[in-house]
This record gives C-alpha cells, structure tokens and sequence, in this order.
C-alpha cells in the first residue's frame, strides 16, 4: 500500500472569475488608499498653510550657459 500516490496538476482553461473579480477589488483597494493618502497629505499640508509659489516669469532670470553645469 503506498502512502502516496501520483500528484496531478489541473491547469483552468479559462480564467475563473471569481479569481479576476478578487485581484480586480485587490487593485482597486490600493487604488483608493493612494489616492486617500494622498487626500491626508493635502488637508495637513493645508492645516500647516505650507505654499509653494512660483515666481513670476518678469522674477526668473536666464541661465548662463556656465550656469547649467553641462559644460
């Protein structure tokens, strides 16, 4: 009497759905916590009044081209 037999591997023809629907929500899970994080992110920076501003294109002077450090 063996203890163990052969083991067999059955492969799916088609993709189960229930599978697909599962990694589906999986990815809209992440999806939803980087944009929530996100949100956080925004409403403490908001809370903190931290502002980046741009200066205006009259305040930006042009670069050199011993400025840029390609040469």
């Amino acid at each position: 009497m063996m203890l163990f037999e052969a083991f067999k591997i059955l492969y799916a023809k088609s993709v189960d759905q229930r599978s697909q629907t599962f990694e589906r929500s999986l990815a809209v899970g992440k999806e939803y916590i980087k944009q929530t994080r996100g949100l956080i992110l925004r409403a403490a920076i908001q809370a903190s009044q931290i502002a980046v501003r741009l200066p205006r294109r009259e305040d930006i002077q042009p670069m050199d081209a011993s400025q840029d450090g390609t040469e």
